[in-house]
Order: structure tokens, then sequence, then C-alpha cells
């Protein structure tokens, strides 16, 4: 997955795959690092690169992200790839909801003939053990939902199609 991050100031590029053990982890095209760990409780990752571990807190408000990383703030905003697929001619505009990654269907909190508002939850995907919250992009109706809980996905599977 790749990511935009506005971080201290500076836009970096930081892509992220899932590895045996944790994940490979590059910024810039840089050279790629393999880190292992995993959630020390909720907000709070503890990551391992060879001998050295480092303790990482969050707290996520919009596309804020609030980082304390070894004790030392750090000030961050990501692009959503979800909202920029959308804003580059995704399906999203339109009502259909899809996601860019592989991953598994964790839950789904509304139902066809519904109606939604823009912004409130309609699927939530579990990738890279984060869940992904995927959202209606207009107020409207679920015209229908494409999948089931517990579905594993392919990348850019249509999750759900929101109608006026």
């Amino acid at each position: 997955m790749r990511y935009e991050v506005e971080l201290e100031g500076r836009k970096v590029v930081v892509d992220v795959e899932r590895a045996e053990g944790g994940w490979r982890v590059r910024m810039d095209e840089g050279e790629w690092a393999a880190w292992g760990g995993g959630f020390v409780q909720p907000g709070e990752l503890r990551l391992v690169n060879g001998g050295r571990s480092t303790t990482v807190g969050t707290h996520v408000h919009g596309d804020r992200v609030a980082l304390q990383v070894d004790g030392h703030p750090l000030d961050a905003r990501v692009v959503d790839p979800r909202s920029a697929s959308a804003a580059m001619g995704g399906g999203a505009a339109e009502g259909v909801l899809a996601t860019p990654m592989p991953g598994v269907v964790v839950r789904i909190p509304v139902a066809v003939g519904d109606r939604v508002t823009a912004g409130q939850v309609v699927i939530v995907v579990e990738a890279m053990k984060m869940e992904n919250e995927f959202k209606a992009p207009v107020d409207g109706v679920v015209e229908s939902i494409e999948v089931q809980i517990g579905q594993a996905l392919e990348a850019n599977a249509v999750l759900a199609r929101i109608g006026e």
C-alpha cells in the first residue's frame, strides 16, 4: 500500500507491504526495511528491526496523526488512498465503494435499503491488521452490498453501491 504523508511539513511517500512476521517499509523509493512487532495495546505499537526496538504511540483524528516515537512527538497528515482514488475518478464519486487493497470484511453496519449520509461507515475491511472504514461518499440509499462478513477480498473489489 502506498501512502502520501506530510510529516513535520515535509511530504514523503511511504510504501508498506505485509511480510513474514511483520512488514516491509520504505520511504521515498529508498531501501526496504523489515519491521516486526505488533500492538502492545490500542494506539501503541512495538516495532522491531534487527536488534532495534521502537515504541510508537498513535492518535488518529481525521487525516491527522499524532505520533510519539520513542517519546519524541511528531505530527503527520496522511492522504487517505481511498479518498485519493475517488478524487482521481474512482467509483466512490458515483456512489460505488471499492477497496484499493486486499483484505477481509469484518463488519457491515448497514443493510440494503438503509438511508445513509456522506461519511457514514458502510463497510469495514481488515487489511494488514488494521481496520479500514469505507464510508458513504454521498447521502443516499444503500442499493446493494456486494460482500459478506468474513469474505476475503482482492484489491479493487466492489463493496457496496449507494444510490440517491
